[in-house]
C-alpha cells in the first residue's frame, strides 16, 4: 500500500522488504508507540517503490523513476524521517541506500535540514550500531538534522515478537527526545 498520508509528522523508512525482517517489524513497533504519543505517522513499504540499480547511463536514457519521484515527495512532505536500518555487511541494505540514491536524483538533497532519526534492529547482541555509523555519515552529507541518538535494537527477535514493556519505554525515551515543537515544528536541541 502506498503512503499517503499528505503531511505526516514522522515517516518511518523500513530499508528491508523482507518477509519477517525485524526492521519492517521494528519501525511498525516505533509507529505505535508514536501513535500513542499523539504523532501522526507512516510506515513506508519499500515494494511500492521499486526502482533499479542506480545507474548514471540508465538515468541518461531513461530518466529518474516515478517511485523515486513518489518516495522523495513522501520524505519531503514528513516533519521527520526515522530510518529503520538492517546492518548489511557493516552498512545499509543496498535497497535502502539504492533508494536513497534515486532520490537524490530529484533534488540533490531532499533531507538538507529535515530531522532524521536513525534505528536498527538484529538478531545478534550488537543492534546494528556499526551500520547505523554509515548511515549517519551518509545522512550528515545529505545535510540531514541527523539525531544525535540512534535506537539499535539488539536480540530484535525475541524483543519484537511480545510485548516488551522494556523496548516500549526505550522507544518512548527515543520519540520523545526527537521532541517537535508543535507551535514552530522546530526539531529539539538534540539535533545537529
Amino acid at each position: 500500500m502506498s503512503c499517503d498520508i499528505t503531511r505526516p509528522s514522522i515517516v518511518i523508512v523500513p530499508g528491508s522488504r523482507r518477509t519477517g525482517s525485524l526492521n519492517v517489524a521494528l519501525g511498525h513497533r516505533v509507529a505505535g508507540v508514536a501513535k500513542k504519543l499523539g504523532w501522526t505517522v507512516a510506515v513506508v513499504d519499500m515494494d511500492d517503490y521499486p526502482m533499479p540499480l542506480y545507474d548514471a547511463d540508465l538515468e541518461a536514457e531513461v530518466g529518474v523513476p516515478e517511485e523515486a519521484d513518489r518516495l522523495h515527495d513522501v520524505l519531503v512532505a514528513a516533519d521527520v524521517v526515522i530510518f529503520a536500518c538492517p546492518e548489511f555487511n557493516g552498512g545499509p541494505t543496498p535497497l535502502l541506500k539504492n533508494a536513497i540514491d534515486w532520490v537524490t536524483r530529484v533534488s540533490k538533497r531532499p533531507l538538507e535540514g529535515k530531522p532524521v532519526g536513525l534505528i536498527s534492529a538484529t538478531p545478534g547482541s550488537g543492534g546494528g550500531a556499526v551500520g547505523l555509523g554509515v548511515m549517519s555519515t551518509i545522512m550528515r552529507s545529505l545535510r540531514a538534522r541527523l539525531h544525535d541518538q540512534t535506537l539499535p535494537v539488539g536480540n530484535a527477535r525475541a524483543r519484537l515478537l511480545g510485548n516488551d514493556d522494556e523496548l516500549n519505554g526505550l522507544i518512548t525515551v527515543y520519540l520523545r527526545s526527537l521532541g517537535i515543537d508543535e507551535r514552530s515544528r522546530a526539531p529539539s536541541p538534540a539535533y545537529h
